[in-house]
């Protein structure tokens, strides 16, 4: 049987990650919420999740901190930006910190995050 694939939620939003933890947990996803990007780098080096989802505003780092600190990080995972910033700057600016892709949340629907993450979404 396959490793179920490992997600970090990195949000300062309690009610949006409690969302999308329920979402990714129904698609059979290992979910880890961290509720700042301080607790979120912790959790990379500690659990070395698969996929790590990050805001960008959150309050005591930035997700814009948060790519610059995982580049420093060993075998840093797959990093996706899930923000509300269509700004193009913000998309340019974290592409070039690292992010592997930028989605925006309104964006961010079950089929995407199904047809990204699940290799069989059946």
């Amino acid at each position: 049987m396959p490793k179920k694939k490992s997600i970090l939620l990195i949000d300062d939003n309690p009610l949006l990650t409690r969302a999308f933890e329920g979402v990714l947990t129904d698609m059979g996803l290992s979910v880890s919420v961290a509720h700042s990007g301080i607790e979120g780098l912790q959790l990379i080096r500690d659990i070395k999740p698969d996929i790590v989802f990050v805001d960008l505003r959150m309050h005591d780092m930035s997700g814009f901190d948060v790519l610059t600190e995982a580049q420093k990080i060993e075998n840093k995972p797959e990093i996706i930006v899930l923000t509300v910033s269509q700004n193009e700057d913000d998309r340019n600016r974290a592409l070039e910190l690292g992010a592997t892709d930028y989605w925006i949340k309104s964006d961010a629907s079950v089929d995407r995050m199904r047809a990204y993450l699940v290799a069989d979404p059946t």
